[in-house]
């Protein structure tokens, strides 16, 4: 998670986000618990969007199998993870 946010810009900017108010370094734990709130939180829009953008047919596509019953999604995770595999952004 880490590596893969260090690869997507250049160390300036890594360190530019992921500096302390006293212009220190965070430590590497710090920035796993920012990264992984901030994929909270995109999860969570993402659920959002999914729920408004497929309305009435949500129930028909983000479901999964619980034994013998076919239940609706509700973790924003796996609704956010459904949606990015049905738009092919997984």
């Amino acid at each position: 998670m880490i590596v893969e946010r260090w690869r997507q810009s250049t160390p300036v900017e890594f360190w530019k986000e992921f500096s302390l108010p006293n212009g220190g370094q965070m430590t590497f734990t710090a920035i796993g618990q920012k990264l992984r709130q901030q994929r909270l939180d995109e999860d969570k829009a993402l659920s959002e969007r999914a729920k408004l953008e497929y309305g009435d047919t949500f129930s028909s596509f983000f479901t999964y199998r619980k034994g013998s019953q076919n239940l609706v999604m509700t973790d924003p995770t796996f609704i956010a993870k459904r949606y990015r595999s049905l738009h092919g952004t997984a």
